[in-house]
């Protein structure tokens, strides 16, 4: 939005930009996620990670699209796995893991 003082002789002008608050837009975002990893870094121990990607078979992705309720129980599902792969694995260690599961639904396949 621009804004112009019509008191003024020199024709003050102000240029406002507006956000549309969305997570799909491009600017808006990159904001949205730039806080999100904040608010992860913040919270995140300062130990070893690991980042895995886990796909969708681009058979079973039209199923995904058409029951996205689906997104959450099979990222809660895949949290199940690896935990109880590191349980087993780090039986004598005693090992507790944590998961942050993202859902990407777009881009390149």
């Amino acid at each position: 939005a621009e804004y112009i003082c019509t008191n003024c002789t020199g024709s003050e002008k102000k240029k406002v930009a507006f956000t549309c608050k969305s997570r799909f837009c491009n600017r808006c975002g990159k904001v949205y996620i730039e806080k999100w990893v904040e608010k992860q870094t913040e919270r995140i121990l300062e130990i070893g990670h690991r980042h895995m990607v886990l796909t969708v078979p681009e058979e079973l992705r039209v199923m995904f699209y058409r029951n996205r309720d689906w997104l959450k129980d099979l990222s809660d599902k895949a949290a199940e796995v690896i935990q109880y792969w590191y349980r087993e694995k780090g039986r004598k260690r005693g090992y507790e893991v944590g998961a942050i599961a993202v859902i990407h639904t777009f881009g390149r396949d």
